[in-house]
């Protein structure tokens, strides 16, 4: 296995910190200066670093250094690294990042052209090809001029390593994760010891501290730029790096952490009460994901995260056709980072193959995914973007109950609240297979009865669900009286949503070009809401999809 210098950023004057953290990994320091440290690992290292060190800002590969005064310096020296040694023939490379101090060479963006321009020379005359297409796997490249000696890597990480998982988005000044757990690092606390928080914000340094009460790794609920470049790290590595990690956490941790702040309605101080951590064992993948094979499943098209074909994209997998695929659906990872982007529902595969064919089979019973993919959209409380996570802890008593008809309502109210969530992105268009592909998880019944409006005649309205659907009824019909309305297409709620609810600017400001349409799919968004959280998300709970 070959050895890498491994070079992990960090804020100014937290290096003794990382050190430490990095000698309790079991590598060897090799250099520490201002805002990094740098150490020998090897491919195991990368994923163990990555995964487990709380305080560095992201992993570089150095793959060179050499002082350079002049442009020509600078191009010679980079073409002369062994950059066939790191990216392959198809391999996305290019300079994200230059920074220049105390150097006769300042201006980023032509370093960035130079770093890029000798890497190709490189490599044209490595694989003897004229043009690199760049249609594979992503290889960013970090630049760094310090007193004219230039640092060359390759970044691991992708996303900053403050990027956690459990957090979507970001708040108003929120502190660095990396920062607060350095700085809890360089106090004295333990998770034995009392921790108060009397300004907590978004729970960043609560949070930190109970993951580091718990030694939980930071890295185990989010994704790496290099996990996908399987010509440097084996795959395997990844899944023993994360194995690893899992089996250091330590969930019989007794802590006490408090976290207040000032509600700023009643400005008074708030305190969040207990938070219970629990582990979580598997995943929707593990036990949930449908990957059965039919001898009749042929080549059929994909989808991109709009509802429509794909045909710009590469593709990861062939996609397939059979007419007893319902949709496809990709519930992504444990948290709920960027849940928009993370949660697909599409008529056929989604481009990045990322989840699994729903069957006509087993569709329902699949539809609770979907539906716990989608709380923290209605539940966006710090608490629970940090505590909350999709598991499939509870697969054998749901599927038990499943079979003996115990959920058969619930599954129902699932498919009603499915087929009327923004999120669904299941859309009818005609493929470039010349096939037609239509939204049968809907309940527009205008060209024929869909799947749905078949399956929730057996759902015992309530109120709330004759409410929703004359809400929709309601939206449907707006929907037909706008100028691009298409009768031949059956539509859901998103597709009317990006399709019918147009507006254009006037003056700067949004003109609904559909008032009543947009106020009704308004209305509707708010009902959704009301609905998901009293009756859907207490069994979700029960059943451990959220835990």
């Amino acid at each position: 296995m070959n050895t890498y210098e491994l070079i992990a950023p960090c804020h100014f004057g937290l290096e003794s910190v990382l050190k430490r953290e990095i000698y309790d990994l079991g590598y060897d320091i090799s250099s520490v200066e201002d805002g990094k440290v740098t150490f020998v690992g090897d491919s195991e290292a990368i994923c163990r670093a990555n995964i487990n060190l709380r305080t560095t800002e992201r992993i570089l590969i150095k793959v060179g250094q050499f002082k350079a005064e002049t442009f020509t310096e600078l191009f010679d020296n980079t073409k002369a690294l062994e950059w066939e040694n790191y990216i392959p023939k198809n391999g996305k490379f290019w300079v994200t990042k230059a920074n220049s101090v105390n150097s006769k060479l300042f201006s980023s963006s032509d370093i960035q052209s130079i770093v890029k321009k000798a890497i190709v020379e490189r490599l044209k005359e490595h694989y003897r090809i004229g043009w690199f297409e760049e249609d594979g796997d992503s290889y960013p490249i970090r630049v760094t001029i310090m007193k004219d000696i230039v640092t060359i890597a390759l970044d691991t990480s992708g996303d900053s390593l403050h990027k956690r998982g459990y957090r979507p988005a970001a708040g108003k000044a929120p502190i660095s994760e990396t920062l607060a757990a350095a700085l809890i690092m360089l106090t004295p606390w333990r998770g034995d010891r009392i921790l108060v928080d009397p300004f907590c914000g978004s729970g960043t340094f609560p949070i930190e501290a109970a993951m580091i009460a718990a030694n939980i790794a930071p890295g185990m609920n989010r994704k790496f730029t290099a996990q996908k470049w399987t010509n440097i790290i084996d795959k395997q590595l990844w899944y023993d790096a994360v194995d690893e990690a899992e089996d250091m956490i330590n969930l019989d941790v007794e802590t006490d952490i408090q976290g207040f702040d000032i509600d700023t309605k009643t400005n008074s101080m708030v305190e969040y009460g207990e938070l219970p951590v629990k582990k979580i064992y598997s995943s929707y993948a593990q036990r949930f994901y449908d990957k059965r094979k039919f001898t009749d499943d042929i080549v059929g098209v994909a989808c991109y995260s709009d509802g429509l074909e794909e045909l710009k994209r590469k593709l990861s997998l062939q996609p397939v056709y059979n007419k007893n695929i319902v949709c496809y659906l990709a519930p992504k990872g444990n948290g709920f980072d960027k849940p928009d982007l993370n949660c697909t529902l599409t008529t056929c595969a989604f481009y990045n193959a990322h989840g699994f064919y729903v069957r006509i089979d087993n569709y329902i019973e699949k539809l609770p995914m979907f539906c716990a993919s989608r709380y923290i959209t209605y539940n966006k409380a710090w608490t629970e973007r940090a505590r909350i996570m999709k598991s499939a802890d509870g697969a054998d008593r749901y599927y038990a109950d499943v079979a003996n008809g115990k959920l058969a309502q619930f599954l129902l109210k699932c498919l009603l609240f499915t087929c009327l969530e923004m999120q669904n992105h299941m859309r009818t268009f005609a493929g470039s297979d010349g096939r037609f592909y239509r939204n049968e998880l809907c309940f527009d019944g205008t060209n024929g009865e869909t799947i749905a409006l078949r399956d929730i005649k057996g759902l015992a309205m309530s109120n709330k669900e004759k409410e929703l659907l004359k809400q929709w009824e309601t939206v449907l019909c707006l929907a037909k009286r706008t100028e691009n309305y298409n009768p031949v297409l059956t539509y859901g709620v998103y597709q009317i949503y990006v399709e019918l609810d147009t507006s254009h600017e006037e003056e700067g400001t949004t003109v609904w070009d559909n008032v009543e349409l947009h106020t009704a799919l308004a209305g509707l968004k708010t009902l959704v809401k009301e609905y998901y959280n009293s009756e859907i998300v207490p069994v979700l709970f029960e059943y451990e999809y959220l835990k």
